[in-house]
């Protein structure tokens, strides 16, 4: 396997993603976070499978004394939990009208203070913060489109879809995972418990863990557009990686955990238009009967077993159809 090559190639798609989701119509999303989230999550998940400090420095090119300062810039801020030190500061400006530099340097005391003043000095370098005045008085405002928050509604659909995934799951694992504020996250999560849709429980030592058993999102729901993305997309992740764990990179007929793709070139009134652009419609309809008869069985069966002997398969599909605009013949709904 060419690692390098592919990982150019999933890197371009990743990106040309990411910038249609930020500037979908309507939307112009802010992404000062990306960048250290992107740097700090990958080398946090080098270090989880036992890469040292001074191979993962070379990975990315850099000195050991450079790679280390820029890992303290992309970690959790020691104040606020769950962001990194960008997010917060950026954040807590555009919580209020107008703050002080030193406002803000007493509000990240817990903070190394020579990385909060270079943080408002490049965030205010990247057009996010307008400041007026000069020192420790100088005054910091939020530039339009440089904060956004979830709507309630979509944060906690994408909750919902990250607990069954993740679950157990803590309060600070999903807040790590969606990038929500702490507190709006708690607060999803209340009300998702309240209205049974997921299952809170305390362990042995204090630890509050939430799972969820099943998951809807309806076709027609206004809400949930957030999660059934975020949904499908790790699937497809979640299986690439599996596939990646087998260390084979050939795929046999028998297989039970991998993908295909099968492109369909088409004319108006090929004998199987019909057949092939239906076959989205078709897939929803056998699969969403299937999964109301294994639910029905698992029910009357009591329920699933605990530990070994249960599974989860998940089956991922989807279509797109591209250059039909001159077609003009009439399509089903």
């Amino acid at each position: 396997m060419n690692a390098n090559l592919l990982i150019d190639m999933v890197v371009r798609q990743t990106i040309v993603f990411i910038a249609q989701l930020a500037t979908a119509p309507g939307t112009r999303a802010s992404l000062v976070h990306v960048a250290d989230r992107v740097f700090g999550e990958l080398v946090a998940e080098l270090r989880q499978q036992g890469i040292g400090a001074k191979v993962i420095a070379s990975m990315f090119g850099m000195a050991l004394s450079t790679w280390q300062q820029r890992v303290r810039r992309s970690q959790e801020s020691a104040t606020e939990r769950g962001r990194t030190l960008w997010e917060a500061v950026l954040t807590h400006v555009g919580d209020h009208e107008r703050v002080t530099k030193l406002e803000i340097l007493e509000r990240f005391r817990h903070d190394d203070e020579g990385m909060v003043r270079a943080v408002l000095r490049e965030l205010q370098e990247s057009g996010l913060l307008s400041v007026a005045g000069r020192g420790d008085a100088a005054v910091y405002r939020v530039e339009p489109l440089a904060t956004g928050t979830a709507e309630p509604d979509a944060l906690a659909a994408l909750l919902r879809v990250a607990v069954y995934h993740a679950a157990p799951a803590t309060a600070d694992m999903l807040t790590r995972q969606t990038g929500a504020a702490p507190e709006a996250v708690v607060a999803a999560l209340h009300a998702l418990e309240a209205a049974g849709e997921i299952t809170r429980s305390t362990d042995l030592t204090g630890t509050v863990t939430y799972t969820c058993e099943s998951y809807l999102i309806p076709l027609a729901a206004s809400a949930g557009w957030e999660a059934a993305v975020f949904d499908h997309f790790q699937a497809v992740v979640a299986t690439l990686c599996a596939r990646i764990a087998l260390g084979s990179a050939r795929t046999q007929a028998t297989d039970e955990t991998g993908g295909s793709t099968y492109s369909f070139d088409l004319f108006a009134g090929h004998p199987r238009e019909d057949e092939v652009r239906g076959l989205l419609r078709e897939m929803r309809g056998r699969l969403s009967a299937l999964r109301a008869a294994v639910d029905a069985d698992t029910a009357r069966l009591g329920g699933l077993p605990p530990g070994i002997g249960a599974a989860k398969v998940t089956f991922y599909f989807g279509q797109m159809v591209q250059g039909d605009e001159a077609w003009e013949k009439p399509r089903a709904p």
